[in-house]
C-alpha cells in the first residue's frame, strides 16, 4: 500500500526482470527441505 503509482517489481518477479535485463538466468524454487535461488549473470568484456 502507498500513494502514487508503483514502478518496478519486488520479490522474485522483480529479481527475475533485473537478471533478464542483464542477459542472465534465474532459477528459484524448492529443493528438498530448502528453498534455492540461483542467478547467473555474464560478465562484460573487460570487466
Amino acid at each position: 500500500p502507498g500513494d502514487g503509482p508503483r514502478t518496478g517489481r519486488r520479490g522474485l518477479a522483480g529479481l527475475a526482470e533485473r537478471v533478464e535485463a542483464l542477459r542472465g538466468e534465474l532459477d528459484a524454487g524448492p529443493d528438498g527441505q530448502q528453498w534455492r535461488l540461483r542467478a547467473s549473470i555474464p560478465l562484460r568484456a573487460g570487466a
